[in-house]
């Protein structure tokens, strides 16, 4: 099983940001992010799988959701400029994640993540 979360600076494994996989989320704590990230789960050592492309639902507070094409796992362009400007009751939804894996000789489908800014 894949599981996805969102990368900060501090990043490096995904046993010790738990907290951002899914849910309520700080307008600061969000901005800071850089992108995703996809592990393989229930390995012995870190088998961090390459995002390849996603879909970012990011609906404004009060406004009509907006549809992004994100392309590998670090934010560009317009999807950095909506992560950069999150506010309160802002909601993002990174959905039809696609990864490959290490041994993987395509991509594979990986959870969605949905975030409200608190």
């Amino acid at each position: 099983m894949t599981s996805m979360f969102l990368m900060s600076s501090t990043s490096s494994n995904s046993d010790h940001y738990p907290a951002m996989k899914t849910g309520n989320i700080s307008a600061g704590e969000f901005k800071a992010q850089l992108g995703l990230i996809a592990w393989l789960d229930d390995f012995d050592f870190d088998a961090k799988c390459t995002v390849q492309s996603y879909t970012l639902y990011y609906t404004p507070r009060r406004n009509d959701p907006v549809t992004l094409q994100g392309v590998g796992g670090t934010f560009n362009g317009k999807i950095n400029q909506v992560v950069r400007q999150a506010k309160s009751g802002d909601q993002y939804a990174f959905v039809n994640v696609k990864v490959k894996c290490p041994g993987d000789k395509a991509g594979r489908k990986a959870n969605s993540l949905y975030f409200k800014i608190r």
